[in-house]
């Protein structure tokens, strides 16, 4: 109790001072908060951090911790600033909304160093696991989710500063729209692109036939299809146009992007004086030498 009393007794001396003693007091005091955070966070939690396996703990945390040690300081202002000039409501709101503005700035910073951390190890897990090349689309995902967070921040901001936000919103809107409306074919090859990751119809080093063509898948994009015929040509459809079409798949990609197996049929023609028993044996004999052709399903002769 008597500690209480003589901090009751310390905190009425202060608060009777002048305002700008008080503010530096307060200033003081936040300084000193911050500080503490940062030892601490230097110290037992550094070493927390040091006995886990994840190696994204210490990229995250060393971009938290300026944030965190900022926004202690920026507390302990906004506390300071509403102590000091609690009897003035208009330099209070507007010192607490200049804090509030920087916190927000300072946050949406950190969400983007966020998204530049994770996104690229997110886009090469996908290219492994759906086998397409989505390095195309990495910047507009940066950059979709950069726009986001900032548009978020600023909205927060202008909401901060009383600024009406309804016809930059409205304008945002039609500009939305022209702008959807020139990349509509870009946006359906985007989304058939993204179908095809969670469909699979076929992988890199497949053989297929796709709108009449047929070659060797080799490559796989979010925006088109690239495959190589057997003249060499190298043909790209839009991902658009192979959505909804007949896919025929004559081989099942392996883990090297080549074919494990590839069912061939080939018409052959004899003449009418050869023995049907003999040609199909010679045809058999022929095959069987062949290295590349498996035992199971076996070979077989047709005549027709």
């Amino acid at each position: 109790m008597d500690l209480i009393a003589t901090a009751q007794e310390y905190w009425e001396i202060v608060d009777s001072m002048d305002w700008w003693i008080r503010l530096i007091v307060g200033l003081s005091c936040s300084v000193i908060a911050g500080a503490l955070v940062q030892i601490i966070a230097k110290g037992p939690v550094v070493k927390l951090i040091s006995k886990s396996d994840n190696k994204y703990d210490d990229a995250i945390f060393d971009l938290a911790t300026p944030l965190i040690n900022a926004g202690v300081v920026l507390a302990g202002l906004w506390l300071t600033i509403m102590w000091v000039f609690e009897s003035d409501s208009t330099k209070s709101m507007l010192f607490a909304k200049l804090i509030v503005i920087v916190l927000v700035y300072m946050l949406a910073r950190f969400a983007v160093q966020i998204v530049e951390l994770f996104v690229p190890p997110v886009i090469e897990s996908l290219n492994k696991r759906a086998d397409m090349d989505l390095g195309g689309v990495e910047s507009l995902i940066f950059s979709g989710l950069k726009i986001a967070i900032w548009l978020g921040a600023a909205i927060v901001i202008f909401a901060q500063l009383n600024i009406d936000i309804t016809g930059i919103l409205a304008s945002a809107t039609v500009i939305s729209l022209v702008v959807g409306m020139a990349l509509k074919e870009t946006a359906s090859n985007l989304v058939s692109g993204m179908m095809m990751v969670m469909d699979k119809p076929f992988e890199v080093g497949d053989k297929v036939t796709v709108m009449g063509v047929t070659g060797k898948v080799v490559d796989v994009g979010i925006m088109s299809t690239k495959i190589k015929t057997g003249q060499e040509h190298q043909v790209v459809i839009p991902n658009k146009s192979i959505s909804g079409k007949e896919v025929i798949n004559f081989a099942k990609g392996g883990p090297e992007d080549t074919p494990k197996r590839v069912n061939l049929r080939l018409n052959i023609g004899v003449g009418y004086g050869e023995e049907p028993a003999h040609v199909k044996q010679m045809l058999l004999d022929v095959v069987r030498e062949c290295d590349y052709i498996i035992d199971n399903p076996p070979p077989t002769a047709l005549f027709l």
